[in-house]
């Protein structure tokens, strides 16, 4: 979507939209929609920054939200001996 930065909702957006996604079964099994949140999301993200022109090749930076999440993950997995981060 040329954003500038990569999000949170990005990540979000990804994980609901995997095939058979695991996400998307546990937020519907605790009474979230996922209908609404997709609609949710998408507008959230055609809100967002996006780069134009002719050389955007250059790839989109990491948000700082998008930073700490990663980081918060990580330590996760590592507190529970995981060497990588799942969507499990």
């Amino acid at each position: 979507q040329q954003h500038q930065l990569i999000e949170d909702v990005h990540m979000l957006y990804g994980l609901l939209h995997q095939k058979e996604s695991l996400s998307a079964s546990l937020l519907q099994k605790v009474g979230i929609s996922t209908d609404a949140l997709n609609a949710d999301l998408d507008r959230a993200l055609s809100q967002m920054p996006k780069v134009s022109g002719t050389n955007t090749s250059h790839g989109s930076a990491l948000s700082p939200n998008f930073q700490q999440l990663s980081q918060r993950a990580f330590g996760e997995a590592e507190k529970l001996g995981d060497e990588y981060v799942s969507t499990e």
